[in-house]
């Protein structure tokens, strides 16, 4: 189980979010959704540009609610999902809670939208990842396990 001071931990990496715009958002494989934050980035020797602020849904589920309403959820249809994650595009974060006994996230973006991360594994699939400007990355999941480390570098050789 996840501990405050893990929640703790893990919310002061993320709050950096907080105030910065999202930009980019995209529907990737299945249900994957990336979006970017901060200025954007010299592209990389691929040509794929990014945020300065990187984040990742890779293995959640996720919600987008606007006050109380259910706009979209992350096994809606494709075509639902593609149209719907742009609702999120431009929009300013204004704060970030994370939950237990997993960790749970909400980003609560201005117009009142809401974008829910929930764990569905509690073995083997990370939920989310948040690349930051110091070449690191938070990794959430599976279940309440979490870790930041260079992003450069495979879990198994740090």
């Amino acid at each position: 189980m996840v501990t405050q001071a893990d929640l703790d931990t893990v919310s002061g990496l993320v709050v950096s979010l907080v105030g910065k715009r999202v930009w980019n958002v995209r529907l990737g494989i299945g249900n994957f959704v990336t979006m970017e934050f901060g200025q954007q980035l010299t592209p990389d020797r691929f040509g794929q540009s990014y945020g300065e602020w990187y984040l990742w849904l890779c293995g959640c589920e996720w919600r987008i609610d606007q006050i109380d309403q259910v706009l979209i959820a992350g096994e809606d249809s494709r075509e639902r999902l593609k149209a719907a994650v742009q609702i999120l595009e431009g929009r300013t974060l204004l704060a970030v809670s994370l939950y237990s006994p997993a960790i749970d996230a909400t980003f609560e973006f201005e117009g009142g939208l809401f974008l829910r991360l929930f764990a569905v594994d509690t073995v083997e699939i990370e939920s989310w990842k948040l690349f930051t400007p110091e070449d690191k990355v938070l990794v959430v999941g599976p279940g309440s396990k979490w870790y930041y480390a260079r992003s450069d570098i495979p879990r198994d050789e740090t």
